[in-house]
């Protein structure tokens, strides 16, 4: 009871911060040198809005003068703004002197620092929206609704990495499609240009092996995600397969998963979540990996662009398409890759993949062609001649 008292009144007291900033974001003038940066929630700094900073810092320092926030960031980071104790002036001063904010979540990415209209707002996103987004959840809270309504009111332009994936966006977040930049998503930038020939140290790290599986799960807003979810599964079975395969499967969660309910499935089944490699991006993983093993997660649409093969396994399908619902109209059309419904069509799968048998590559170059149309190796310098562009005219 007391924790639940405390927690009311954290959050009593983060709205009235908010409100504050807010009004005198309206007020106070602003730097248009000034750009703050942030992602998923303030939890993780990563994706495009962390491509667009690393950018910035290196070709655009003398220009402009560039922030990120973590909620709990490096104190030592002059770079870093962070939620600090109730009333962190020093973090406040640089929010309401921006004139440019980049998130990839929504308002939350900046904790309890929301802002005004007077802002220039970029919304890069995240990944294509193959489950419902936004005003499209089926699950969604009022909460939820009401921050996407104010998001309608803030965000300026939203990048998109074709038409579809605007048109879709669109629909989910609530405005128009013309509100959309259609150039691509920058964390995808060195997966339409890979640079192999600098070897991450995390693969140092891994069992010997031949191929490489990202095993990459969504996750449900009504119970946890079953990993293998076959009712002929036998963990001891697959332990070997993949022992004699030298195969190995890096195991990622969803990071809205919470506690995962198992870390760790077997010695080649090797827990690969934030908390265990917190530095390295999902999409540093892609460029050495063999296939992605995902249900409803977007990132299978990066990995589109390498042109590598694809494992679904949305056992849950129907379940989801009613609580949650989709954004696209048919999950098959848009899923280029074997869907095994029993352990044994999984070993068949996983049994082609260490053979190098592809049946879907025609799939795949079909759907990468609809979902990244307009994706290209130069996406943050694009950014910056928009937000340039835009600038100017204040």
């Amino acid at each position: 009871m007391v924790q639940k008292k405390r927690s009311a009144g954290k959050d009593f007291l983060n709205r009235c911060r908010s409100k504050l900033v807010i009004f005198l974001d309206y007020f106070y003038s602003k730097d248009k040198r000034i750009i703050i940066c942030g992602s998923s929630n303030g939890r993780q700094f990563y994706g495009c809005p962390r491509v667009i900073y690393d950018y910035l810092v290196k070709e655009c320092a003398k220009e402009f003068d560039i922030y990120y926030y973590l909620n709990e960031g490096p104190a030592d980071d002059p770079r870093c703004l962070r939620q600090g104790g109730n009333f962190n002036w020093k973090t406040i001063k640089k929010v309401l002197r921006a004139r440019t904010i980049i998130g990839s979540h929504g308002l939350q990415d900046f904790g309890p620092w929301e802002f005004s209209s007077k802002k220039l707002f970029l919304h890069t996103g995240h990944g294509f929206p193959i489950k419902a987004v936004a005003l499209a959840n089926k699950v969604v809270s009022k909460k939820e609704v009401a921050e996407w309504k104010r998001m309608d009111k803030l965000v300026d332009v939203e990048l998109a990495s074709s038409d579809i994936m605007a048109e879709l966006l669109s629909k989910g977040h609530g405005y128009e499609v013309g509100r959309f930049l259609v150039i691509g998503q920058p964390k995808n930038d060195k997966l339409v240009n890979p640079k192999t020939e600098i070897r991450p140290q995390f693969l140092d790290k891994l069992p010997d092996h031949k191929k490489v599986i990202f095993y990459c799960p969504t996750f449900r807003d009504w119970g946890p995600t079953k990993l293998f979810p076959f009712d002929d599964f036998d963990k001891d079975r697959l332990d070997r397969f993949l022992e004699e395969n030298k195969l190995l499967i890096l195991l990622r969660y969803h990071i809205n998963e919470g506690e995962a309910p198992i870390k760790c499935i077997g010695k080649r089944c090797i827990d690969f979540s934030y908390d265990s490699f917190p530095t390295v991006e999902n999409e540093d993983v892609l460029l050495h990996v063999d296939s992605v093993m995902t249900d409803y997660s977007s990132i299978y649409c990066d990995f589109l662009l390498l042109d590598r093969p694809l494992i679904f396994l949305p056992y849950d399908l129907e379940e989801y398409k009613m609580k949650r619902g989709f954004m696209v109209d048919d999950y098959d059309k848009w899923s280029p890759g074997p869907k095994p419904k029993t352990f044994e069509e999984f070993l068949k799968v996983l049994k082609d993949l260490a053979e190098g048998k592809d049946e879907f590559k025609a799939e795949r170059k079909r759907v990468n062609e609809l979902i990244n149309a307009k994706q290209t190796a130069n996406t943050p310098e694009k950014v910056v001649e928009y937000l340039r562009k835009e600038l100017a005219k204040y």
